[in-house]
């Protein structure tokens, strides 16, 4: 038997070359489809971070707005705190002048010592006062200082030079009243 072949054998071999380039190519084909779905999948990810970095940073802008917002409030409330604390001062020695005033005409001997001069100045957890006085007599004079002495909040009684003439002592005198 005879075989004849009527198939050119380049064509054969081109058929053969074919074959192998594809056979060659399929690995490489997978590789490149590997690498393609590999890279996809990264720039997914990639873009998955860039959208989260976007919300996070609007996020820290909002916080940032309230954090602003916070630091006005606790300015404001520094404020008012302070102001607070004036009004209570304030009320707390808003009665202390009249009963300094009160303690004070309430120790003078009825009709016989009249101020001439009152200075009062306002100290640390009470007053200071400069008197020039005149009074009836010595006698007047001694006894005023016994009350003053006896009376709750005066303290550091000082008298200064007593001046007699005429029938009428005058004299400066300072003292302390702290509310009692």
């Amino acid at each position: 038997m005879v075989k004849i072949n009527l198939i050119p054998p380049e064509y054969i071999e081109k058929e053969k070359k074919k074959a192998t380039s594809l056979a060659a190519a399929s690995p490489a084909g997978f590789i490149v489809i590997g690498v393609t779905i590999f890279s996809g999948y990264k720039i997914h990810e990639k873009n998955a971070l860039i959208r989260n970095i976007q919300e996070l940073d609007s996020r820290i802008k909002s916080l940032e707005e309230v954090a602003r917002q916070v630091d006005a409030l606790e300015i404001k409330k520094k404020d008012i705190e302070a102001k607070n604390a004036i009004i209570n001062k304030l009320l707390t020695g808003r009665f202390d002048y009249p009963k300094m005033m009160e303690a004070l005409v309430t120790s003078l001997p009825s009709n016989e010592i009249w101020l001439g001069n009152l200075g009062i100045k306002l100290v640390a957890g009470g007053f200071d006062l400069n008197v020039q006085a005149h009074a009836a007599g010595i006698r007047t004079l001694v006894q005023w200082i016994e009350r003053l002495e006896s009376t709750p909040g005066f303290s550091k009684i000082g008298l200064g030079a007593v001046n007699y003439a005429a029938g009428e002592v005058t004299f400066p005198m300072t003292f302390t009243y702290a509310a009692p």
